[in-house]
C-alpha cells in the first residue's frame, strides 16, 4: 500500500538522523540513571 505523499514526508522527517543534542536529551529521558554521565 502506498502512503499519501504528506505521510511519506512525515516519515522522512521522523526517521532522519537525530542531532547530538537530541540524542543526549532522549538518552537522559529514557535512561535517567545516566544523567551523571553528561554532567561529568
Amino acid at each position: 500500500m502506498l502512503l499519501p505523499r504528506n505521510q511519506s514526508i512525515n516519515n522522512t522527517l521522523t526517521t532522519k538522523k537525530p542531532t547530538l543534542s537530541e540524542t543526549k536529551f532522549i538518552d537522559i529521558v529514557l535512561n535517567p540513571t545516566r544523567i551523571g554521565y553528561y554532567r561529568s
